[in-house]
């Protein structure tokens, strides 16, 4: 087993050491890179020095010393965070500590650098071949760079389709976490500590996939497959564990269900200040025409936002303003077509608020300021200006005030209508007051930042969402109990 896992995350490193420029068979090995590097350093030529460390780095994945010259060479380049990642990479190749190598590849999958993540991911897999969290992290990262079809990282999760995350203890309640290997997963690494919930990962994709042996006692479900674009391979397993579960569940598959993008329109119609664009799915090979052709038979008229099916971040998101715009829709099989709807504010700024929703009540999240339509919150640059963050912090501190009153009143209406424990929304606010959905579902990510971070005034607001978590939990569990006793005071 060891053997093959290392052969799969040599895979990786095959693969980053081909993007490289092509090298003839004169080219030197890794230790001539590693020497070239260091002199190109020394003479200030760091950019070129990177890109040969890069590639002993290939060659040699846990080799201390081209870490070592790899650090100093992008601190000489200005490139901080990186050489930050290699100084840590040095720190645990040497302590054999494949965790902390791990950690580095989710901050790089955080902000979508998916080739960094995977590098990470590699190493740590390289030295501990059954961290499991690991393969999974490099899954994600080669289905993003497009190249996970037939590898057999995901083969991580079926494997072992059940195991635990942490150990029982006095005290903590054992939450059964229905799961994708897909990028379909709500982020709960965040919400659901350790040191309060034992964690039993059950994966779904495979629906024919058994645990080993016998599964272990839990106190409540939680379905964290939030996206329902991806959770198709999962849909036959969450319905029957939905069925026959005698524990509290979470999330139920069949809500979930409802919350795709073209079907948040008939969800929440009704509720007063809101607006909702139209959204439609068109299919390449079963639609007569092109994506004009689609836009005039759903009556959208223009300009129309166009974005893969599955996809999130902006990742492959075009706007098509018109009739005669040529620009190609997304390289994808399946796209959704939206009427984009002007949501300017009148200093010029764009704005994208953030609420979650948590046993359906509403709590403020975030809010980004940008300059670009295509707004996010890692895009948006919020510490350029301190305005910006001052604006944040009040939405986070009252939202009914900046809000306004009605908007705040459709927000509450909106997290009953979707009825779901654990979910969000983003949206804009129109000059009219009125509410502009982008997006309604359970994928929604709500995490503490660094206290290091100019942005940790946030943490207050965040904690209140997951303390909120933390009780809902406690109270289903304890209905539960109630429930049995009552019961058993019956028989």
């Amino acid at each position: 087993m060891l053997a093959a896992s290392r052969e799969r995350a040599s895979g990786f490193t095959r693969f980053m050491a081909s993007t490289l420029q092509a090298e003839s068979a004169a080219q030197p090995g890794g230790e001539q890179w590693l020497s070239l590097g260091r002199a190109l350093t020394a003479a200030g030529r760091a950019r070129e020095a990177i890109a040969l460390l890069q590639r002993a780095a290939a060659e040699s994945p846990l080799d201390v010393d081209v870490y070592r010259a790899l650090a100093a060479a992008l601190q000489a380049d200005g490139q901080q965070a990186d050489a930050a990642s290699a100084r840590i990479a040095v720190d645990a190749i040497s302590r054999r500590c494949a965790v902390d190598l791990y950690h580095v590849g989710w901050v790089y999958a955080n902000h979508r650098q998916w080739a960094a993540a995977g590098h990470w991911f590699e190493r740590a897999i390289l030295i501990e071949p059954g961290l499991f969290a690991a393969h999974i992290g490099l899954a994600w990262a080669l289905r993003q760079l497009d190249k996970l079809a037939g590898t057999s990282t995901c083969r991580a999760y079926r494997r072992l389709p059940a195991f635990m995350q942490a150990r029982s203890a006095p005290g903590r309640r054992t939450v059964l976490l229905l799961c994708s290997v897909a990028m379909a997963n709500i982020p709960f690494r965040h919400f659901l500590p350790t040191a309060r919930n034992r964690l039993l990962r059950r994966v779904l994709d495979d629906p024919s996939a058994k645990p080993r042996g016998r599964e272990a006692r839990h106190d409540v479900v939680f379905n964290v497959i939030g996206e329902p674009d991806l959770a198709a391979p999962s849909r036959q397993a969450l319905a029957r564990i939905a069925q026959s579960s005698d524990r509290p569940l979470l999330n139920p598959p069949a809500r979930v269900d409802r919350t795709f993008r073209p079907a948040i329109a008939s969800l929440l119609g009704g509720i007063p200040h809101l607006c909702i664009p139209v959204t439609v799915r068109w299919r390449r090979d079963a639609a007569a025409g092109g994506v004009h052709d689609a836009i005039g038979r759903a009556g959208l008229g223009y300009p129309v936002i166009a974005r893969p099916i599955g996809s999130h971040g902006g990742e492959g998101v075009v706007l098509i303003a018109g009739a005669h715009d040529r620009q190609p829709p997304p390289d994808a099989a399946e796209v959704y077509l939206t009427r984009y709807c002007d949501y300017r504010s009148a200093d010029g700024f764009f704005r994208k608020y953030r609420v979650i929703f948590i046993d359906r009540e509403p709590y403020p999240y975030h809010l980004a300021i940008g300059s670009h339509w295509l707004l996010h919150y890692a895009t948006a640059d919020m510490l350029s200006a301190s305005w910006k963050t001052e604006e944040e912090h009040r939405f986070l501190r009252d939202p009914a005030a900046v809000l306004g009153r009605r908007a705040w009143d459709a927000l509450h209406a909106v997290g009953r209508r979707m009825d779901l424990d654990y979910c969000g929304i983003d949206f804009s606010l129109l000059p009219d007051g009125r509410v502009l959905v982008f997006e309604a579902n359970a994928t929604m990510l709500a995490r503490i930042e660094p206290e290091d971070d100019a942005l940790r005034f946030k943490n207050a607001y965040v904690q209140r969402i997951h303390d909120a978590v933390e009780t809902m939990l406690a109270k289903r569990v304890a209905a539960q109990g109630a429930r049995r006793l009552t019961r058993d005071d019956a028989l």
